[in-house]
């Protein structure tokens, strides 16, 4: 998935490289799932599998309902009516969905 996104935000071949490579590294747990906790590059490429959910969050706060702030792989949304956060909900969920992740 991760690389899929770098794809689509036309990354340089050696920079997709580098990150295939990072990602062919052993986690701590050897489940072959995912990327090394704590790696230097982890916060950026968690970042990169947000840009999605930032890019809609950046639409529904031009509506002038929400407020949304996100700090690496935490975020706090807030909404004027529970209707409005409701929606917010079904849309950051349909953008998890899209890139297999999971709200804790």
């Amino acid at each position: 998935m991760l690389l899929r996104q770098l794809q689509h935000l036309q990354v340089s071949q050696a920079s997709e490289s580098m990150v295939q490579q990072y990602l062919a590294l052993p986690d701590r747990r050897n489940s072959r799932k995912g990327m090394i906790a704590g790696g230097s590059l982890s916060p950026l490429l968690g970042a990169v599998m947000l840009t999605s959910l930032d890019q809609v969050m950046a639409a529904e706060i031009r509506t002038g309902q929400n407020w949304y702030i996100r700090y690496m792989d935490d975020f706090v949304v807030l909404a004027k009516t529970r209707h409005h956060f409701r929606l917010t909900m079904k849309q950051i969920h349909a953008v998890m969905r899209q890139f297999k992740l999971t709200l804790h």
